[in-house]
């Protein structure tokens, strides 16, 4: 245990210590009510646990289980199976419906997203991958990401851009960053915002340089400037 983390709890325990000794005329005018108060945080806390242990880690296990025949499908590349199912077993939306407070429904939500955007589903992608709530390093700018694609689909180009600008922030590396910024300087191009286009490229040449993207940056770079000097 850490110094910082002894002294914080020995203060909790100092505080706690006078706040008892403050409150002994208060117990024993009030002792009933807090008994009966204190049983009422035991039996919540009971419940608590309780429910973690007899439904949600069941419920999580067989939402994880119910994924198996969804995630072999959108591996396959059969998007339409993965998210709707079929005999063999449930698909991504079901899932995500029916276990929507377990880790397995959430992630569910991106899957569904993937596969609605795959399907030409755009407003219905977008309504799973905003009901997808993660801060993993992969899977939060994956979401990001396909979130900027729908709305470039729908046209929504201020909300694209800014969702790709957001992935490439959540994720900095030579693979995903520097594709979500070109993706971005590409909506910026078709808006005419070429200044905003420039220093996307020039992020990518200058911080990510080993990346597929920067191997012919140079000519975006020199397009950007072409047109911000017309």
């Amino acid at each position: 245990m850490s110094h910082e983390k002894k002294t914080h709890q020995e203060e909790n325990l100092q505080a706690i210590e006078g706040a008892l000794t403050k409150s002994e005329q208060f117990i024993e005018k009030y002792q009933k009510l807090l008994i009966y108060g204190f049983s009422a945080i035991v039996v919540i806390i009971g419940l608590f646990f309780g429910y973690k242990k007899l439904i949600a880690e069941p419920r999580e296990e067989k939402a994880l289980a119910q994924m198996a025949s969804a995630q072999n499908y959108f591996e396959q590349g059969n998007y339409k199976s993965a998210l709707e199912g079929n005999a063999t077993g449930a698909g991504f939306a079901k899932i995500a419906d029916e276990y929507s407070s377990t880790a397995a429904g959430n992630i569910a939500n991106f899957y569904a997203g993937i596969c609605e955007l795959n399907l030409g589903q755009f407003q219905k992608a977008l309504d799973h991958l905003n009901s997808y709530s993660s801060d993993n390093m992969i899977f939060a700018p994956l979401a990001e990401g396909a979130k900027g694609d729908a709305y470039v689909e729908l046209k929504q180009l201020d909300k694209a851009a800014s969702a790709y600008m957001k992935a490439a922030t959540l994720s900095d590396n030579n693979f995903t960053a520097p594709q979500f910024l070109f993706k971005a300087a590409a909506v910026y191009e078709e808006q005419g915002n070429w200044k905003d286009a420039l220093s996307n490229y020039e992020n990518v040449k200058e911080n990510y340089p080993q990346s597929v993207e920067a191997t012919d940056v140079d000519k975006y770079i020199t397009r950007a400037k072409l047109n911000i000097n017309k």
